[in-house]
This record gives structure tokens, sequence and C-alpha cells, in this order.
């Protein structure tokens, strides 16, 4: 049983207390953030298929009001920069890299060089809405990595 000091401070001041039309406003106004871990967006090098190798590379941007914005660029990589890029990541370069003898349908050309010229590729940015997260892009991924559109 609580001492009636500790009931005294469970009693709350009128001033604290909040209505239920002002906690639906809220709800509807700023609704709260969804909440996942980093995981959940999967690993960072993956593959779609047999011929799309995908990095997914996580920054963080400020914006002019100083807020932090959590930001994933998905990309599709021609093999050899997926499988460098796995290796500097500490990954195994050959798990998950499924060997293909098909033409490749990468974006970049090769030259003669062991550096690769990169085109352009075109690059879609979703922005989810106030109360969503990264995952609500997941699935366009699977979509756009295959069409060479970051």
């Amino acid at each position: 049983m609580p001492t009636p000091d500790e009931v005294k401070n469970l009693v709350t001041t009128k001033s604290s207390l909040i209505h239920p039309a002002e906690v639906l406003w809220s709800l509807i106004i700023r609704p709260p953030r969804s909440q996942y871990e980093l995981s959940q967006l999967g690993p960072s090098h993956f593959t779609i298929g047999k011929q799309t190798f995908v990095r997914r590379t996580d920054n963080q941007l400020k914006n002019p009001r100083g807020h932090i914005l959590q930001c994933s660029l998905f990309e599709p990589l021609p093999q050899s920069t997926w499988d460098r890029s796995r290796a500097r990541s500490g990954l195994d370069p050959c798990v998950g890299a499924e060997e293909d003898g098909g033409e490749s349908r990468s974006p970049y050309v090769g030259d003669a060089s062991t550096q690769e010229c990169f085109k352009p590729l075109p690059c879609v940015i979703f922005l989810h809405g106030n109360s969503s997260c990264r995952l609500e892009a997941l699935p366009l991924v699977k979509l756009l990595m295959p069409l060479c559109i970051s």
C-alpha cells in the first residue's frame, strides 16, 4: 500500500490533464512516428534475381531547420563493383552472388582499365508520410533496381 506522500505525488494537477479531444487531434495532426530497427531494411548488399546486384547506403542529411533526416540510397551496381563494395564492408564477396552465364543488363559501361564508367541513372526519391518510415519504400526497390533506376 502506498504511503500518503506517494499518493500525494501521484495526484495530477488539473492543468496537466489533457482533454480526450486534444489527444485525438494530436493523433490526426501529428501521429506517432513508426519505430523500426535498421536491420529491418535488410542487408546492405543483395541480389534481385541473377543479374541485379544492389547496394544500400544509409545517410543522414540535415535540413535547413536543423532536423536530421535518415535516408537510404539503393543503387544497382555491376557485379565487379558490387563485389569490391562487399569486400570493403567486410562481407564475403562470394556469398549472395549468383553466377549467370547470360548477358548483363548493367547500366554501366566498362573501359579498358580497371575503372568503370558510370552512366547517369534515373533516381526516384521516395518521401514517406509523417507517421511512416523507410520500410514503406522496400517493395519499390524490387521493382526499380532491375530497371536500373536507383
